[in-house]
């Protein structure tokens, strides 16, 4: 996130200003301002020369602190800045509904980190409209490192006057950035116009909430701060912002400020008495290495004179950011999802608001179908409101929290300690790389697979966190970054709704469980047969403060014990590759799915490539059984026909390793090294390998956890080796539709 260096810092300091009139650009850019002396009025009427002239300024300080994505997000505890922002971007894509293939644009995007993120996340076309030249010059050559050139353009131009034609966009979003217009409702017309018809705007607003009091001078001073440090002509309330959506003929799904519910404060990044490595740089230490750099660098020429001031209005910005949040008198992030009707749905919804403004009435109102159910998923966004998708997140453990002690505690699960040994030679003695047969392994797949996540699931959740799952992922991106993206993608896919019921086969200790249903503020089941492992997510649950939307169901997927219909949408995570029978796996979710909904799926598959009658091949598969618990590994054609033979419509299905620009399976490659996911390292499992040994030895880790470490050891190396010659992927994934 923070790739930028002090040189970086410094050679973009000006932007396209010449270095020569840097100071003369930021007496002006000040002038303009109540704290100098400047008047609203003159800073709407010079908006773009204002705001120009302060990201040509600010946005190489805003890439060196914050990185490339430069907006709040709400944020949970345990979970790092950089997440948040991501999920935040993310949520707008889901809330937004996009579809592979859509037309999208970006109002005020920046360097483009949100476009990139959700360009590559929904697979669809994003255009970011901008009208700052250095930005747009710096967002193309990021676009070039990240590959994305073909899906995501920037487009020179001010967006109160867009030069696109009248409805070109599936889809328009703006992040942080309308507050720079200097007529909201002007600005939203605009958008109203490039949208189709039918179609959804969201928006993060930065507004004065009902507690700013005009007439206090604190709370006028605190907007005063905001507005400098922030390039804005003036800071609007929550009210005027809906009141401007309505004006322009936006039906108003929902809006709300989320940051009054958010777990950790929005403005956390910019207390000064708070410290993290991963955001050093925008903590109060790191802002004094910054402030002095910058002097020094000015001092000796390598800085434009004036960078000093820049960096101090910009400070003066933050110091009111975190005061305003802090006293709940300024910005507080309002999200907004509008729908865009055509005429006379306009005039129906109008005429239906004068009535009431109240969403939750609207919904019950009897209209067009396709209407009436968008007014269940759609938001309004709020800029401060990052708090979206997060309102009902409480603490998130960190990925890889176990410690030794915790390690040890949890080898052999619900098994006797005194048994582990004799459960380890029963559960190898059904593998094939043991004399164990595949029919055997078929028929007893239930003592099978409880013993092994008996035995397996403290090594898991040591090693790799509460998500046991692979994921495609992109350069730059850390493991637990990854895993959550992949598990937000399978909400998109589904189009989960606020409120629906969702069922998790096959949800081990519950860590995409917990992940999906705060994303998308849904109620999701988690259906395991290990007794273990539930009450492990159970603890999980309470910690996470998730008990009223999550729960467990200890059960057989072969045998499920809820009603025909019973849920809104099924999902399953590199979980029903355990079935001993595909279709009739399959059979039962196609069962407790309601007619019209859809089941999507991350299945192990040997792929085409995998040749039966090669024994390395065959030695490799074995290998991946014994280490996974598995009765079978299945081809990605059996389970197509599985689907279908099983009733359901297959929307679309694809091997998602084929395209991850890193391998899938890096973090298991000893070759590879990452502080991030140390554990998993050849260093980090020669400790781990060793730390079992001498608990073991010394009785506090049962006997036969050498042993299980071993298989385990066994089946990463299995899955290394098919991954490389690609006979296996983790992720081939599909969506499936129950006809209606």
């Amino acid at each position: 996130m923070l790739k930028v260096g002090p040189l970086d810092l410094v050679s973009g300091l000006s932007g396209k200003i010449k270095k020569d009139e840097v100071l003369f650009a930021v007496d002006k850019y000040e002038k303009y301002h109540a704290s100098f002396g400047g008047l609203d009025e003159e800073r709407k009427a010079n908006y773009t020369d204002m705001v120009n002239k302060y990201y040509d300024l600010a946005t190489s300080f805003y890439e060196y602190g914050w990185g490339e994505s430069f907006h709040f997000a709400p944020r949970c505890k345990g979970e790092a800045l950089r997440e948040s922002i991501k999920r935040h971007e993310h949520f707008i894509a889901l809330q937004l509904g996009l579809k592979p293939g859509q037309k999208v644009l970006d109002v005020g995007c920046g360097i483009g980190g949100p476009l990139r993120e959700i360009a590559r996340f929904s697979s669809t076309y994003v255009t970011g409209i901008n009208n700052n030249e250095y930005q747009i010059t710096r967002g193309k050559v990021l676009n070039r490192v990240a590959g994305v050139e073909q899906t995501c353009n920037f487009e020179k131009a001010d967006f109160m006057k867009m030069p696109f034609p009248d409805n070109s966009f599936d889809a328009v979003y703006s992040l942080e950035a309308t507050c720079h217009a200097p007529d909201v409702v002007g600005c939203y017309k605009e958008i109203y116009r490039v949208l189709k018809p039918g179609q959804y705007f969201a928006a993060d607003e930065w507004c004065m909430t009902e507690t700013f009091d005009p007439h206090n001078q604190d709370h006028q001073q605190i907007k005063t701060e905001i507005e400098l440090g922030n390039g804005l002509p003036d800071i609007r309330s929550t009210r005027q912002c809906l009141a401007a959506l309505k004006e322009t003929g936006f039906e108003v799904i929902w809006e709300k400020d989320l940051a009054k519910d958010s777990p950790v404060s929005w403005y956390l990044p910019l207390d000064p008495s708070q410290f993290s490595l991963n955001n050093f740089r925008v903590t109060f230490i790191g802002r004094f290495f910054t402030r002095n750099m910058v002097k020094a660098l000015e001092y000796v020429g390598i800085a434009p004179k004036g960078s000093q001031r820049v960096q101090a209005f910009l400070e003066k910005g933050a110091d009111g950011l975190f005061v305003g949040g802090n006293c709940y008198a300024g910005h507080i992030p309002t999200t907004c999802v509008a729908d865009l009707a055509n005429r006379i749905r306009k005039r129906h919804f109008h005429d239906l608001r004068t009535l009431t403004i109240s969403t939750h009435l609207l919904i019950s109102i009897p209209l067009p179908s396709r209407v009436l159910r968008s007014c269940f998923f759609t938001r309004k966004i709020s800029l401060f409101s990052c708090n979206l998708h997060i309102l009902q997140i409480g603490n998130l453990s960190e990925m890889s929290k176990a410690g030794a002690l915790d390690l040890a505690s949890g080898l052999g699960g619900k098994i006797e300690k005194d048994d582990v040994l004799s459960a380890v030679d029963k559960y190898e003695k059904y593998h094939a790389s043991f004399g164990g047969l595949d029919e055997e392994r078929k028929a007893n797949y239930t003592d099978m697979v409880n013993k092994y996540y008996d035995l397996a699931t403290s090594f898991y959740e040591y090693g790799w966190g509460e998500s046991f799952h692979f994921a495609p992922r992109w350069k730059g991106e850390s493991l637990r970054e990854s895993i959550k993206r992949h598990e937000h993608f399978l909400a998109l896919q589904l189009g989960l709704k606020p409120g629906q019921k969702v069922l998790d086969v096959g949800c081990g200790i519950g860590g995409p469980l917990r992940e999906i249903a705060r994303f998308s503020s849904t109620s999701v089941t988690g259906l395991n047969n290990n007794e273990y492992q539930i009450t492990r997510g159970k603890v999980l649950n309470r910690v996470a403060g998730v008990e009223q939307t999550c729960n467990f169901e200890k059960a057989d997927f072969m045998k499920m014990p809820f009603q025909d219909n019973s849920f809104d949408a099924v999902y399953a995570i590199e979980a029903t590759c355990h079935a001993p029978d595909a279709v009739g796996c399959y059979k039962e979710i196609y069962r407790v799915l309601k007619p019209g909904q859809s089941f999507a799926a991350y299945e192990w598959c040997m792929t085409d490539s995998f040749d039966p009658n090669n024994q390395n091949h065959q030695r490799i598969k074995a290998e991946i059984e014994v280490g996974d618990g598995l009765p079978d590994i299945r081809s990605t054609r059996q389970c197509l026909a599985a689907l279908k033979e099983a009733g359901f419509e297959v929307i679309w299905e694809k091997d998602l390793a084929k395209d991850s620009p890193l391998p899938w399976y890096l973090p298991l490659d000893t070759s590879h090294f990452s502080l991030n996911s140390f554990r998993l390292t050849a260093i980090g499992r020669f400790f781990t390998k060793n730390m079992v040994m001498a608990l073991e030895y010394v009785g506090l880790a049962p006997k036969g956890s050498q042993r299980v470490q071993s298989f385990l050891e066994k089946a990463a190396e299995g899955l290394v080796a098919g991954g490389k010659k690609e006979i296996f992927t983790p992720m081939y994934f599909f969506l499936a539709r129950k006809p209606q």
